[in-house]
């Protein structure tokens, strides 16, 4: 991940990014590169993430 992006949120508990489930064709280039950033999945860590539906219409 990038250094300044860590110095900029040092003071934060945690980091969150959204992204495309890993089944969509973004989605698996999306998740390959947020995890060469050093990033994992909540359920990776024992946390789980909740929000309102997306309207993708």
């Amino acid at each position: 991940m990038s250094e300044r992006l860590k110095e900029r949120y040092a003071h934060c508990r945690y980091f969150m990014l959204t992204t495309d489930h890993e089944s969509t064709p973004e989605g698996v280039a999306n998740h390959a590169f947020y995890r060469r950033m050093g990033l994992i999945e909540h359920h990776e860590q024992g946390l789980s993430a909740f929000g309102l539906r997306v309207d993708n219409s």
